[in-house]
């Protein structure tokens, strides 16, 4: 999406430009890569939709001294396919997170934007819809090193959203409305939490393995009540992880 292409080019100058301004700072890198399942629920008028993905995770950290940016990318590499009423649903998901942020001698600060698209094509119509929300969050985070054996660390972060739905079968039942011509989306915002735990062990002096568990949780508020019908809604995801990171100089 042209949000994320955008998003990432001006990520990537910065880490440029702080090497050529400043270059008595040397820049370290982290790359980490790996493959999970996430786990999603979209409850919208007492009805539940919850498909499943398989997500490839990638992310670049670049830090100086204290300070860090990190460019967070996951998208799902196989379609879900659910049965509905008359026809199937293939689901697809993406999200991108870009955070910027500082490390203190306890716990690191952290403040960043999101966006994330649940695509879904509905056979019995050739309909395109699904879910889409952007917007930006701020966190903390601190681990604990068991010496020997690994690490241990958990992050907390609160997000507000603005997000919006498409108004179509099989998300939708648009007889309810009491106008003949409804709206392409429902537009909704939320404040929400996402909760991250994370535990690494050493592969190599450069490279860890890392076990991950994302949980996030948003509560949309229909801005506008359309047609006498609330639309308001509610997603959550549930994401675990396994992969390698690995630190350059």
């Amino acid at each position: 999406m042209q949000f994320s292409r955008t998003i990432t080019g001006r990520v990537l100058t910065i880490f440029v430009a702080i090497g050529i301004a400043s270059p008595a700072y040397s820049i370290d890198f982290i790359a980490k890569a790996g493959i999970g399942r996430k786990t999603s629920e979209l409850i919208i008028r007492d009805r539940t939709f919850d498909p499943d993905f398989v997500m490839l995770n990638l992310s670049l950290t670049g830090s100086v001294e204290r300070f860090f940016v990190s460019i967070d990318s996951e998208t799902s590499i196989k379609d879900d396919v659910q049965s509905e009423a008359n026809g199937l649903v293939f689901y697809s998901r993406s999200d991108f997170n870009l955070t910027f942020g500082y490390g203190f001698d306890d716990f690191s600060a952290f403040a960043g934007v999101r966006t994330g698209e649940t695509d879904a094509n509905f056979s019995a119509s050739n309909a395109s819809f699904g879910t889409r929300s952007d917007g930006y969050y701020f966190g903390v985070s601190g681990g604990y090193f068991f010496e020997g054996k690994g690490n241990l660390s958990v992050s907390l972060a609160i997000a507000s959203l603005d997000g919006e739905v498409s108004l179509a079968e099989p998300f939708v039942d648009t007889t309810a409305f009491t106008v003949t011509t409804p709206p392409e989306n429902i537009e909704g915002s939320a404040v929400g939490y996402s909760l991250g735990i994370s535990w690494q062990g050493e592969v190599s002096p450069d490279t860890l393995y890392n076990i991950d568990l994302k949980l996030n949780q948003f509560d949309f508020d229909d801005d506008v009540l359309f047609g006498g019908v609330d639309l308001s809604y509610e997603e959550n995801f549930s994401t675990v992880s396994i992969g390698l990171t690995h630190f350059f100089e």
